[in-house]
């Protein structure tokens, strides 16, 4: 069975000329996969203006597709989620920017090192790994821009398991090893302001 390019789909969630449920956008990408998915959903938590408190119910959402991939699970969501609504406004805002990043990144991204995209342990090993950066996205933590040090490791993963590019993959790992220390010093500098008050 043939596939509907990943930019064909991408445009006809354009061509919708109203708000969109989720279950509109899961129907029209979920023959590209789980990675799909995830990076329509994290790419919003990526711009400088954002609606308050989107990063947690997007973060779960994606958190939850990162196990279902890595346990290799079909796709699949809760009715009460799948009728949620995504504006157009901020649809199109996002699927904009990913034809824009998809049309950029052609020229760099190509099938190399299969084996972190296509082996059942690297599969595994990159759905648990975006679990825990959904996770890490979905804490509601008042510091500007802050979201950014979760997904854009995300996004880096979505898009080497989209395209089947193990060197972005690795990029992503490498983003990922980034964000464990960050937010492991956060951690500590919490717990080291907390002692210092009692």
């Amino acid at each position: 069975m043939k596939h509907t390019p990943f930019i064909l789909s991408l445009k006809l969630l354009l061509k919708r000329p109203k708000d969109s449920s989720i279950k509109e956008i899961f129907s029209i990408l979920s023959e590209h996969g789980h990675p799909a998915l995830i990076l329509i959903f994290t790419l919003p938590l990526c711009f400088p203006v954002q609606i308050p408190g989107m990063s947690t119910p997007f973060g779960l959402l994606c958190s939850l597709m990162g196990l279902q991939m890595g346990f290799k699970k079909p796709l699949w969501l809760p009715a009460w989620l799948l009728r949620k609504k995504v504006s157009k406004k901020m649809l199109d805002r996002v699927v904009k920017k990913i034809i824009t990043l998809s049309i950029f990144l052609r020229k760099f991204l190509r099938h190399r090192l299969p084996i972190l995209t296509k082996n059942r342990a690297f599969i595994t090993f990159n759905g648990i790994l975006l679990f825990i950066l959904a996770l890490i996205l979905s804490l509601p933590i008042p510091i500007p821009l802050i979201n950014l040090i979760s997904a854009i490791p995300m996004i880096c993963l979505a898009i080497g398991l989209l395209k089947e590019d193990g060197i972005c993959v690795l990029v992503g790992y490498f983003l990922s090893i980034l964000c464990f220390l960050f937010f492991t010093w956060l951690i500590h500098i919490g717990f080291a302001g907390i002692k210092h008050l009692l």
